[in-house]
């Protein structure tokens, strides 16, 4: 077994791998901030298509990795025009970190950033 000094290290390191991820996403939709001085009506969302083996939405932007355990895309969109200001798909074989996925499965496949 492991000592408590090492269990310790090991949870600290993990919450940080968590919320660095978690940063990231948030990071992005932070940079993006400028289309909402063009568009007050502008709301960040990310809506997942599959994490895991959970459907979430049908998005069809054409991933590319039909075997990939994450799909999800990043997009600010204005509310008032409906209009895509800017988006990413992004697909990856492993699953988001625990925050994410709290959030996704909290609001069943899409996080609207306000």
């Amino acid at each position: 077994m492991f000592d408590p000094f090492t269990l310790t290290l090991v949870g600290v390191a993990i919450v940080a791998i968590v919320l660095i991820i978690w940063k990231k996403i948030v990071q992005w939709f932070r940079s993006k901030r400028q289309l909402s001085v063009q568009d007050a009506d502008a709301v960040g969302v990310l809506i997942v298509e599959r994490m895991g083996n959970h459907q979430y939405n049908e998005v069809d932007i054409g991933f590319s990795n039909p075997n990939a355990t994450t799909r999800m895309v990043k997009a600010v969109v204005s509310e008032r025009t409906g209009k895509v200001l800017a988006a990413e798909a992004l697909e990856s074989g492993k699953l988001p970190d625990e925050e994410t996925r709290r959030h996704v499965e909290a609001g069943r496949g899409m996080v609207v950033f306000r």
